[in-house]
C-alpha cells in the first residue's frame, strides 16, 4: 500500500483502467487473419480521468485503487506518479481493469475485464471532507467504505455509468452516497425520464443530470435548475463525463450553488471535450476556473 496525504480534501475511489483505443471500422478481422491499423492509442480511465482533473482545478485528491504487478498496473502507478496525485492501493489480482475502447464517430463502445470484486477487499479510505466514486457498480462494492466515511462526516458522490441492473434498482435501494451524477441515458433507464429521475430519486439528496450538447439539469438543496452548454469543438469525447462530476463536486466544496455547480461543470467539461484523452495532464487547461479555498 503507498502512502497517502495527510487528511485530503477528496478521495477519488474505483477502478483505474488501462484502455486499448481502436477505431471501430478496423476491428473487423476474418478468423486466421492479421489486420495492421494506422495505430492504437494506450491510455488510463477510470477513477484516474476524475482524480486527474480535481488535480488541475487546484484540489487536494487522493486516488484509492486496487492494484496488483501487472504491466498495467506499473504503467496506471508510473502515471499516478507523473500527474503527482497521491494514491491509497491495497492488492488486487494483477491487471483488474483493461478496457477496449472502439471509437464511432460521435460515440464510443467499450469491451471490458473489471474485476470489481477487488473494491470490496478496500480495508479502508483516508479521511476527507468528500469522496467520489466513478461508477454504480464500485460504488455498490465499496458501500461498506462509503457508509464508514459518511458517519464520520464526508459528503459522496457517484457517477452513474452504464450498469442497467444497479441503475433500475435506484428507486428501491438504500444508498451510501448523497449526490448522484448520471447522463440522460442512464436518467432514462434509472427511471423512465430525465424529468421522473430528478423527483424520483428520493433516496439521494442531491441528483444532476448531463444532457449533452443541451447542458445539464438538477435538483440540489431541494432547488431545481437548468444550465446551458457551451458549444466546442469537439477533439475527443473521452472522459468528459469524468470531467463534469470532477468539476461539480470542485465547486461544491467551493460552497456554490447546484446551479453555479452545474454551470461551472459545464465548462470543465466543454475544455476536457477540446482535449485529447480523459486524463487531465495539463493543469493550465482548467487554471483559471476556481478560486483557491
Amino acid at each position: 500500500m503507498s502512502a497517502a496525504s495527510t487528511s485530503p480534501r477528496v478521495v477519488v475511489a474505483g477502478l483505474v483502467f488501462f484502455e486499448i483505443d481502436v477505431d471501430a471500422d478496423d476491428f473487423s478481422v476474418a478468423p486466421g487473419r492479421e489486420r495492421f491499423v494506422r495505430r492504437m492509442e494506450l491510455g488510463f480511465g477510470g477513477a484516474l480521468n476524475t482524480a486527474s482533473v480535481m488535480r488541475a482545478l487546484g484540489l487536494d485528491v487522493t486516488l484509492a485503487y486496487p492494484a496488483g504487478e501487472g504491466i498495467a498496473d506499473h504503467a496506471i502507478a508510473r502515471a499516478v506518479e507523473t500527474l503527482r496525485i497521491a494514491d491509497h492501493t491495497w492488492r488486487a489480482p494483477d491487471d483488474p481493469a483493461i478496457s477496449l475502447v472502439l471509437q464511432y464517430p460521435n460515440d464510443r463502445a467499450f469491451v471490458t475485464a473489471a474485476h470489481f470484486a477487488s473494491l470490496a477487499e478496500c480495508p479502508g479510505l483516508p479521511d476527507a471532507e468528500h469522496i467520489h466514486v466513478p461508477g454504480l457498480e464500485e460504488a455498490h462494492a465499496l458501500a461498506p467504505r462509503l457508509r464508514e466515511a459518511r458517519a464520520q462526516g464526508a459528503s459522496v458522490s457517484v457517477s452513474g455509468s452504464w450498469s442497467p441492473n444497479r441503475l433500475a434498482s435506484l428507486l428501491g435501494d438504500e444508498v451510501p452516497w448523497n449526490l448522484l451524477v448520471l447522463n440522460e441515458t442512464e436518467a432514462r433507464t434509472a427511471a423512465g425520464s430525465v424529468d421522473a429521475a430528478l423527483s424520483d430519486i428520493t433516496q439521494v439528496a442531491d441528483i444532476v443530470v448531463t444532457l449533452d450538447d443541451r447542458g445539464a439539469v438538477g435538483r440540489v438543496d431541494g432547488v431545481r435548475f437548468a444550465v446551458p452548454a457551451r458549444e466546442v469543438v469537439v477533439h475527443d469525447h473521452t472522459g468528459a463525463g469524468d470531467a463534469f462530476a470532477a468539476g461539480f463536486v470542485a465547486a461544491r466544496l467551493a460552497k456554490k450553488s447546484g446551479a453555479e455547480a452545474a454551470t461551472l461543470a459545464v465548462e470543465v467539461a466543454a475544455r476536457q471535450l477540446m482535449t485529447a484523452g480523459g486524463v487531465a495532464r495539463r493543469a493550465d487547461v482548467f487554471a483559471d476556473l476556481l478560486e483557491p479555498t
